[in-house]
């Protein structure tokens, strides 16, 4: 069961998910961009943000898969 922040991530991916699809696009370029830079800088955490784009991705993949809007 996740607790703390891995709760708090969850439920901030979740309410993303109502953005509207151009809010959604700025804000996976925005954690894209963040990730790369800090997997450059050496840093591990930037696979974190690489993991939120990864959740918009199977999203919208799967919402074009059912034939969702999109």
């Amino acid at each position: 069961m996740p607790h703390g922040a891995l709760m708090q991530a969850r439920q901030a991916t979740a309410l993303a998910r109502y953005l509207p699809r151009w809010q959604q696009n700025l804000l996976a370029a925005g954690l894209l961009a963040a990730g790369v830079v800090l997997i450059v800088l050496g840093d591990l955490v930037g696979i974190a943000p690489l993991a939120f784009v990864a959740i918009f991705l199977i999203t919208r993949i799967r919402e074009r898969a059912a034939g969702g809007i999109g």
